[in-house]
């Protein structure tokens, strides 16, 4: 279940660089803990654990590691509104997979917080137990520093396929996605796509995102972010999907998707639309996050 290169930035595409937020200090009011690793140590005293070492893992083989090479390309790939309901204010998560985030400053100090229990209930903000990734509470990232996240597919009362179907591929034979397809957009930052015939019937993961190395300038910005996989699809990308077309799309397979906000915050402001896009063109952006750090994968 794997998540490029690092370019220069393109002289005087920004004047200057604000510092990094400072936020309101909460009180984490779920325990999250047996999510993360023992490192991972709460520092600040708000209940999340901080920061901590969590070495990359492998690419899967139908990830793309290159993204966008040229204006055409990007533009091509990155999501605009078009894309997404911005009127819908909601967040929503269905399907058998669940999980925590964890965004932390630059310092490594935790700033917020979800976690997702693979159920009928919405994705929560661990600090208020309320519905988390709505545009009244979304997702608070930091642009200088760094997101962590640890997933898991659900078995129970879920279908996943016990093989693949590609010739001579050794499938371990246990409910896990196999054969699958995932895409990450984020509204006019970037989109990440991938796969992998997964023959060790992994069913969790564990990365992060160095949003502080991997983007070339911090910024701010309200965004919408969707995402799905979609077991036994195979080594073709996803076409374009949403909420009310990916039950059509999977056709009787397994998924999960998710869609919702995030308020990123640490740079110079910009509104929703093609300025964001530009900006990160001009500065050599290739459009990828989550593949530019493959996360670490394993049989739990």
């Amino acid at each position: 279940m794997g998540r490029a290169a690092r370019l220069l930035l393109a002289s005087g595409i920004l004047i200057g660089v604000m510092a990094g937020p400072a936020w309101a200090q909460q009180v984490a009011v779920i325990d999250i803990s047996q999510f993360v690793p023992d490192n991972f140590v709460d520092l600040n005293g708000d209940g999340v654990p901080d920061l901590g070492e969590l070495p990359p893992g492998e690419h899967g083989i139908w990830d793309d590691t290159v993204g966008a090479l040229t204006e055409e390309e990007f533009y091509a790939r990155i999501p605009t509104q078009a894309q997404f309901d911005i009127d819908d204010q909601l967040s929503v998560m269905r399907g058998p997979c669940g999980g925590v985030a964890i965004s932390y400053d630059s310092a490594g100090l935790s700033i917020d917080a979800i976690v997702d229990y693979a159920d009928d209930d919405p994705t929560l903000d661990v600090y208020t137990a309320e519905q988390a990734f709505t545009a009244s509470n979304p997702f608070k990232v930091d642009t200088t520093g760094t997101v962590a996240y640890f997933g898991f597919t659900r078995e129970e009362g879920a279908n996943w396929s016990t093989e693949g179907t590609i010739p001579g591929m050794n499938y371990g034979g246990q409910p896990a996605l196999h054969d699958y397809q995932w895409t990450i957009l984020i509204l006019d930052v970037a989109a990440d796509f991938g796969g992998d015939p997964n023959a060790m019937d992994e069913n969790h993961n564990a990365g992060l995102l160095l949003l502080g190395e991997e983007l070339p300038f911090p910024f701010s910005a309200k965004l919408k972010g969707k995402g799905a996989v979609i077991d036994l699809w195979g080594e073709e990308r996803l076409p374009a999907f949403d909420n009310d077309t990916i039950d059509g799309l999977a056709a009787g397979r397994e998924f999960c998707f998710g869609e919702g906000w995030i308020l990123a915050t640490g740079g110079d402001s910009f509104p929703t639309g093609a300025a964001l896009s530009a900006a990160l063109f001009a500065a050599g952006f290739a459009g990828l996050i989550f593949n530019a750090r493959p996360a670490q994968t394993w049989r739990g």
